[in-house]
């Protein structure tokens, strides 16, 4: 069964998708920053060797950059399967609201307004208390929403 198929088998009548709570949103973008930080310590160390200096790493030319190496990370993910490794941990995956897999456009949206969420010090996660979906403003924005991980492949017994 293909993922497009598993989605929309747990969005069915008789098994409406569980969304994950804000608890273990924030407990698998904790773990996914980790992981940013190494991607962006890798990308770092070769500009950093190859100039010998550390102006290299100052600047919008290389906070662009790094924020090139975090979408290109958070997008390979999303669009590949629809998980992050700490998403992975926490049995979360993000579709679209169709129920498909996470498109490069809807990934960039989502990245962009997850920034711009970030820069506002997390004010669009509170509409996940009053979205009936719980969609942060960055899932609303990008058309997409968090499910949990059983629902994809089914109740365990």
């Amino acid at each position: 069964m293909n993922q497009k198929n598993a989605a929309k088998q747990a969005t069915t009548a008789d098994q409406t998708p569980q969304h994950p709570s804000i608890g273990r949103r924030l407990a698998s973008f904790i773990y996914d920053t980790f992981l940013l930080f190494g991607c962006s310590f890798i990308a770092t160390m070769p500009l950093v060797i190859a100039t010998d200096s550390e102006k290299t790493t100052q600047g919008w030319p290389f906070t662009f950059y790094i924020l090139t190496v975090c979408f290109l990370f958070l997008g390979y993910c999303w669009t590949h399967g629809g998980q992050t490794l700490g998403m992975k941990v926490w049995k979360i995956k993000v579709v679209q609201e169709d129920g498909s897999p996470m498109n490069w456009h809807s990934a960039f949206t989502r990245f962009i307004a997850a920034l711009a969420n970030l820069a506002l010090l997390g004010i669009g996660y509170l509409w996940v208390f009053f979205d009936p979906k719980k969609q942060a403003l960055h899932d609303r924005l990008s058309h997409s929403h968090l499910i949990l991980e059983e629902n994809v492949k089914g109740k365990k017994s």
